[in-house]
C-alpha cells in the first residue's frame, strides 16, 4: 500500500497492521536532482506507540526515467501506459532495477557524458525495445535529466 506526505512532510500509516513493514520513497515523486539517501527503511511497528521514520534527501548530479510500454508507438509515457518493474538499468558500473511504478534512479554521477543502458536479459517475456538501449546523457554539476525507454508487446 502507498500512504503520501503532507503539505508539512508528514506522513500517517496508523492503518498498516503487520510485523514488519518496509517504507519506501518513490524516487520518481521528487523534484528533479533530489534523491533520497537511503532506498528503505525496514520497521517493526509495536500496536499503539507511534514511530518516528525521517527520509534524508539531497540534491546530487543523476539520471533518472521510466521504462513503459509504449501502446501508441509515440515514444513517449502517455497516462495510462504500462510501467515495467524490475528493469536493469546501467550507467557505468552503477545498475538499478525499475520500481514498482517502473522508474530508476541512478545518483552520485560526476559531470560529463555517461552511457545508461537497458540490460535485455531483465525485459519480461513478449516485451523487446523499438529504440536503442544504450543512449549517451550529458550531465553537468548537480544537474539531474529524465530518459524514457519505451518498449513494445510482441
Amino acid at each position: 500500500k502507498k500512504g503520501k506526505t503532507n503539505a508539512d512532510g508528514k506522513y500517517d500509516l496508523g492503518w498498516v497492521k503487520a510485523e514488519k513493514v518496509i517504507v519506501r520513497i518513490n524516487g520518481a515523486d521528487l523534484p528533479l536532482g533530489m534523491f533520497p539517501r537511503k532506498d528503505a527503511i525496514t520497521v517493526r511497528p509495536a500496536e499503539g506507540r507511534e514511530q518516528r521514520i525521517d527520509f534524508a534527501v539531497r540534491y546530487v548530479t543523476g539520471i533518472r526515467g521510466y521504462v513503459f510500454v509504449d501502446s501508441n508507438k509515440n515514444n513517449k509515457l502517455d497516462p495510462g501506459e504500462e510501467l515495467i518493474e524490475g528493469i536493469r538499468m546501467c550507467v557505468e558500473d552503477k545498475c538499478h532495477y525499475t520500481d514498482l511504478q517502473g522508474s530508476f534512479a541512478i545518483s552520485d554521477l560526476s559531470p560529463g557524458e555517461h552511457d545508461i543502458s537497458l540490460d535485455l536479459t531483465s525485459l519480461p517475456e513478449g516485451v523487446f525495445p523499438n529504440f536503442p538501449v544504450r543512449m549517451k546523457v550529458l550531465l553537468s554539476q548537480g544537474q539531474e535529466k529524465k530518459v524514457y525507454f519505451p518498449l513494445q508487446r510482441r
